[in-house]
């Protein structure tokens, strides 16, 4: 009788260790599809970023600050949203004195061919003597 429930007690054990290890097993195949997703989704979104384009982008001075702005156009074929648009101020030799960044889109889907304004203003540095601006990878 002591044999009959070892062999059960061993039979059940072995049962759980095995669902265990297939739940473990789906478990890590959910998280390497996941991961891939992941990965394909963020390599799809650099491409969509890459295809964005700036358009008539100014600087002006004044009180204090230096106000950026421009359009930023999708030139892709993927609808893309959340675009952060970054600036650099550089001083005569090229030097950063500071940076910012603006969603130039948020939410909301800039749609193949369309265009959406931004605009920063960011405090003035009296070395400043030039900006450059691009889009800011996530």
């Amino acid at each position: 009788m002591a044999t009959s429930a070892v062999k059960i007690a061993i039979g059940v054990g072995c049962g759980i260790l095995l669902a265990v290890g297939a739940l473990m097993a789906t478990c890590a195949g959910c998280v390497a599809i996941g991961a891939k997703g992941v990965v394909d989704a963020e390599k799809a979104k650099k491409e969509a970023l890459a295809q964005i384009e700036f358009e008539e982008v100014e600087g002006n001075k004044g009180h204090g600050y230096i106000k950026i702005a421009g359009k930023v156009r999708n030139k892709g074929t993927t609808p893309v949203s959340f675009v952060k648009v970054g600036v650099d101020l550089l001083d005569a030799n090229g030097n950063i004195l500071d940076t910012d960044w603006t969603y130039a889109v948020g939410s909301e889907t800039l749609q193949p061919g369309a265009a959406k304004s931004f605009d920063m203003h960011v405090p003035m540095d009296k070395r400043m003597k030039e900006f450059r601006y691009y889009v800011v990878p996530d």
